[in-house]
């Protein structure tokens, strides 16, 4: 014989037993519901600024700096004898216009664009970051007149070289002039072969 619980029990599933199927299709779009949102707040939860403070901070340059104290430095001449000399000739040439020696290539040219070739791309960037130009010209204003470059008896075996900078100096719209340092050239023709129209 059924006892009372027994009966409530099967009273019950007679009740919910021809509701059976709607009752599992809801209680199944409830369980996958709860666990879309549950994954979709996993997925777009943004850090906290709490979170990104407890962050390790990278500790490099206090790494580089001892590095650094390892090893001696001394000090290089900004110009040669020959260069000085040149110099004082572009100045005396060039009153009142600004002459900057040895200035870095990429603080006067940049790379608009990529090219489809990425070697071709990183080759040119790599040269842009080393090489230096011998004298900037400015005028008064402190526009860049002039790049130039002084050439001796090692630029013979550097033609390659020189044309490669000649054609990026040019594309980048200056204009570029070579003295042999050879023949030293006098402060008149300095400023004529720069003041020539091209």
């Amino acid at each position: 014989m059924l006892n009372d619980l027994q009966m409530t029990v099967l009273d019950l599933w007679q009740f919910l037993k021809p509701h059976a199927v709607f009752i599992s299709a809801f209680l199944l779009t409830v369980i996958v519901g709860s666990l879309f949102r549950s994954r979709t707040k996993i997925r777009t939860e943004r850090p906290t600024r709490k979170k990104q403070a407890d962050r390790p901070r990278h500790k490099k340059p206090a790494e580089d700096l001892k590095n650094f104290c390892d090893l001696s430095y001394r000090q290089l001449p900004l110009m040669s004898e020959t260069e000085i000399n040149f110099f004082v000739k572009l100045q005396l040439a060039f009153p009142g216009y600004f002459i900057f020696p040895q200035i870095g290539a990429s603080g006067l040219v940049g790379i608009e664009s990529q090219p489809y070739n990425r070697s071709h791309f990183f080759s040119a960037l790599n040269w842009v970051d080393t090489a230096r130009v011998d004298f900037t010209l400015c005028d008064p204003q402190g526009k860049v007149v002039a790049l130039i470059e002084l050439d001796d008896a090692s630029h013979d075996d550097q033609k390659e070289r020189d044309e490669a900078r000649n054609y990026i100096y040019r594309a980048a719209g200056y204009r570029l002039f070579r003295f042999d340092c050879r023949q030293m050239p006098d402060s008149a023709y300095i400023k004529a072969q720069i003041l020539r129209k091209d």
